[in-house]
């Protein structure tokens, strides 16, 4: 990202043939993409889902891409621009069409803005680029301001 923006190939994937016996499942989220804009100073993420439970999986996947989005931007100094979600086979299990029908019926809240914690560095403010930060991020670097929810809704997960 910092020392080729225009390539076509920044991106990752996560599968792994000589670890899928070691898994439980095949991993879903397959591939990220990062497509940058250097002349606006943004950035955007395409990731494709090989398999994903509606109900379930798709509210934890569109959260997980839209924090990496904004920490990359952090840490390349782009603005986050749009978050592409892609899947290859959606479904949604019978013995979740309940719980799906109520969270359709709810009253939707205000999007909460993201906010990374400042002990990630901010390329923008420093200059630096320092990419190991992607692995030293921890959970409690992320926070929503402004968040509203409902009562939790649950569901059995299938596998």
């Amino acid at each position: 990202i910092i020392g080729d923006p225009g390539s076509r190939r920044i991106l990752f994937h996560g599968w792994n043939w000589a670890q899928l016996e070691e898994m439980a499942l095949p991993p879903c989220h397959l591939l990220y993409q990062f497509l940058v804009n250097p002349a606006e100073r943004e950035i955007s993420l395409c990731l494709y889902i090989r398999s994903n439970d509606i109900g379930l999986g798709a509210p934890f996947n569109l959260a997980e891409g839209a924090a990496l989005l904004h920490l990359v931007g952090r840490l390349t100094g782009y603005a986050p621009r749009w978050f592409t979600y892609f899947i290859g086979d959606a479904h949604i299990y019978e013995n979740h069409l309940d719980m799906l029908r109520e969270q359709l019926a709810r009253e939707p809240f205000p999007s909460p803005k993201l906010v990374i914690a400042d002990r990630i560095p901010d390329y923008a403010i420093t200059g630096q680029y320092q990419p190991e930060w992607l692995e030293k991020v921890e959970p409690g670097d992320f926070r929503l301001e402004g968040y509203r929810h409902h009562p939790p809704l649950t569901a059995p997960m299938a596998v």
